[in-house]
């Protein structure tokens, strides 16, 4: 197998390198801690300003790391079961990484944008969660609350009985009545370090403010007792999850189901982390000649990529990865999987 990865993604390798460098580690982490600050200034404003109430129950699905912990397949999981119940769900997304400006802000559903700027690029979050959600209305946007008020001005669609919000935990500007943190079970507070010497948006007593805790990547052994007992003595409630990649799924304009006559095949992640996904692909069947990484939200170089598939019979790639460059992907002439994640975790007892 070859493995090709992004000049940007070298960069963040090369980074995380010198991180651990000591004259760098000592520079970093003076800016983390500055970073420290800004937010205590930041939060300690939000407790004097008056914050934002959206007219219905609202959930908040995030983190405290940067880096992937399964926000959006919870997200898809916790839509779904509200569909199932009867409510009118409308998502609300920070559409990171995509070129929306600060008072832009899109409208989709069934992946496609039905309102605001059409040649916004890289919506890969927001497309996936509004083909996953095919009932719920999803609104990407920098500040979600001036988005939801414009929707509300510019539609006469039903109003939303449930509001989510996809990555809200640091988006304390809108108040929420179930506030969910994942953490990954295998390094729940990652290197311990705030962002830039580390990885950590805010530092773990910032989990006094949720409500559950949901420890991803979770197995009979992680996370540990010690772990477990740190998080409880903030968040009492706490849930094992675990994602299942249970086949690889055509892409919309792929008919025929993935077989082994389809190998070798060209894996391209754009993910936090490509190693498991790697991983999954391979459990699934699929013989990977080619991994393409990419960093995170990163777009793909398509000649790049037409000059790897010369050399397989499939293209293979995470959800995220489809939706972000979903118009190349439906012209290429190779079939296209998708691998997904998914939980069987039920959520109806939280979401009374």
């Amino acid at each position: 197998m070859h493995i090709y990865k992004s000049r940007r993604y070298r960069w963040i390798e090369l980074w995380l390198r010198w991180q651990q460098h000591a004259g760098v580690r000592w520079l970093l982490q003076l800016l983390a801690c500055c970073y420290h600050l800004v937010l205590v200034l930041r939060l300690s404003a939000y407790r004097l300003l008056p914050r934002h109430r959206l007219p219905a129950t609202t959930i908040s699905v995030g983190n405290i790391a940067s880096g992937g912990t399964g926000k959006t397949p919870i997200v898809i999981a916790i839509g779904l079961q509200l569909a199932a119940r009867g409510e009118r769900v409308a998502v609300l997304s920070r559409g990171y990484g995509s070129s929306l400006r600060r008072h832009e802000f899109v409208v989709l559903r069934n992946g496609e944008i039905v309102l605001g700027n059409a040649a916004v690029r890289a919506l890969d979050e927001p497309r996936l969660l509004a083909h996953a959600l095919p009932q719920a209305v999803v609104i990407a946007a920098p500040r979600r609350y001036a988005a939801w008020q414009a929707y509300l001005a510019a539609t006469q669609d039903e109003h939303p009985t449930c509001f989510l919000l996809d990555d809200g935990f640091q988006h304390v500007q809108i108040k929420r009545d179930l506030d969910i943190v994942l953490l990954d079970a295998v390094q729940p507070f990652s290197d311990e370090r705030l962002l830039p010497a580390g990885k950590l948006r805010e530092p773990s007593s910032a989990l006094c403010r949720a409500d559950l805790v949901l420890f991803t990547r979770a197995t009979a052994t992680t996370p540990s007792a010690s772990q477990l007992q740190r998080v409880q003595q903030q968040v009492p409630r706490t849930v094992r999850v675990k994602f299942t990649s249970s086949a690889l799924q055509p892409a919309p304009t792929t008919s025929a189901a993935f077989s082994e006559a389809l190998n070798p095949v060209l894996l391209i992640c754009g993910v936090a982390s490509p190693v498991q996904v790697l991983k999954a692909v391979q459990r699934l069947g699929a013989q990977v000649r080619i991994a393409l990484y990419l960093a995170d939200h990163e777009a793909v170089d398509r000649t790049e990529v037409c000059r790897l598939a010369r050399h397989v019979n499939a293209l293979v790639m995470t959800a995220k990865d489809y939706w972000r460059d979903y118009d190349f992907y439906t012209q290429q002439s190779l079939p296209v999987y998708i691998v997904t994640l998914t939980t069987d975790f039920d959520f109806t007892d939280w979401l009374r």
